[in-house]
C-alpha cells in the first residue's frame, strides 16, 4: 500500500485473493483488471479469482466472460473441480447446455464427492429435460452413490424417481422414492422435506393402481413430515382423494376442514369438493363463500 511501484504481479495477485477473502470485492476486482490484459503466467490465476470475484458480486455476465476467456486462452490450466462447475452452471443458465456437458462430464471423471454428485445430477436434469429419461437414470444414481448422505443425492433420488415414472417403470419408481422414506413411523429423515416429496410421489402411484390403503398412508405421511411446508396442503388433498374413494365421510370432512384451516388455495379447495361429489357419497362441506351468498345465488 505503501510502495505500490515496488509491487509486482505475484503480490499483486496475492493481495487481490486476500482482498476477496476479506470480502473486499471492489479492491480486488481492480487489481485483477490491471493483472488479466499484462499476459504472463499469473493471468490464468487471476481469471480463475476474477470469475469467483465477479460471482460474489451477482454479476453472472461477467463471470461467464472470465470463466470462457480462461477455457479459451489457457486451456491446459489446470481449473479446479469447483471452477468447471461453476462455469458448466453458469453456461446452463444462459442456455448453452451443451457446452456446458462436456465440463460436467470432466468433473464427474475427475472428482469425488459432494461436487461429483452436483455434476452428475445436473447432467440428469439435462437428460431428463430434453426427454433422454433412461440417461438421466443414470446419471441420477451416479450422483446418488458419489455422496450418498448428501442433498445432491437426495434430489437424485427424486429425479431418478421422476425419470422412472416417465418411463411407466412403476415398481423402479417406488423402489427408488423408498430409499427417502423412513423406513420407521418415528424415524425422522435428514431431509424432511425431501423425503415428505419421496412419499407424496409413491402416495401418487400406487393412488393411480388402486393401492388407495398403501397410498393413503404415504399421503398421510407426507403430510406429517411436511407439516407447516406449501406441500403438506397438497399431501392431504391426496389422502383426501383416497378416503373420498372408501366413503368415509367424517374423515373427508376432517381433511377439508384441516385444508380450510391450513390456508388451502380455491383451487385446492375446489379439488377437494369435486372430488367428494364425484363419489356420490359424501356431501362436501360448505365453503366460507358459499355460506356467504343468498340460497338463491348458489
Amino acid at each position: 500500500a505503501h510502495a505500490p511501484a515496488a509491487m509486482g504481479r505475484t503480490e499483486r495477485l496475492v493481495l487481490a485473493e486476500a482482498q476477496f477473502r476479506a470480502g473486499a470485492i471492489a479492491q480486488a476486482r481492480r487489481h485483477l483488471d490491471e493483472l488479466v490484459p499484462g499476459g504472463g503466467e499469473e493471468t490464468p490465476r487471476a481469471l480463475l479469482l476474477l470469475s469467483q470475484v465477479h460471482a460474489a458480486a451477482g454479476d453472472r455476465r461477467a463471470a461467464l466472460a472470465a470463466h470462457d476467456q480462461l477455457q479459451r486462452d489457457f486451456p491446459r490450466f489446470p481449473r479446479p473441480a469447483g471452477s468447471l462447475l461453476a462455469h458448466a452452471q453458469l453456461l446452463d443458465e444462459m442456455g448453452d447446455g451443451g457446452r456446458a456437458r462436456p465440463l460436467l462430464r470432466s468433473v464427474v471423471a475427475a472428482s469425488q464427492g459432494d461436487v461429483t454428485a452436483e455434476a452428475a445430477y445436473r447432467l440428469g436434469q439435462m437428460a431428463s429435460v430434453e426427454g433422454q429419461h433412461a440417461a438421466a437414470v443414470e446419471w441420477y444414481f451416479t450422483a446418488f452413490y458419489a455422496a450418498e448422505r448428501s442433498s445432491w443425492a437426495r434430489q437424485a433420488m427424486l429425479g431418478a424417481g421422476r425419470s422412472f415414472t416417465a418411463l411407466n417403470e412403476k415398481r423402479e419408481a417406488l423402489a427408488t422414492y423408498r430409499k427417502l422414506i423412513p423406513k420407521r413411523p418415528g424415524d425422522q429423515p435428514d431431509d424432511r422435506e425431501a423425503s415428505g416429496e419421496a412419499a407424496y410421489r409413491a402416495a401418487e402411484i400406487l393412488h393411480g393402481v388402486n393401492a388407495h390403503d398403501e397410498a393413503l398412508d404415504l399421503f398421510k405421511l407426507s403430510a406429517r413430515l411436511t407439516a407447516g411446508l406449501p406441500a403438506e396442503r397438497r399431501a392431504l388433498l391426496g389422502a383426501l382423494h383416497c378416503v373420498a374413494g372408501s366413503g368415509d365421510r367424517k374423515a373427508a370432512e376432517g381433511m377439508y376442514r384441516r385444508l380450510q384451516q391450513l390456508g388451502a388455495t380455491e383451487a385446492q379447495l375446489s379439488e377437494a369438493r369435486q372430488a367428494l361429489r364425484a363419489k356420490g357419497r359424501i356431501a362436501p362441506p360448505a365453503s366460507p363463500s358459499d355460506a356467504a351468498r343468498p340460497k338463491a345465488a348458489r
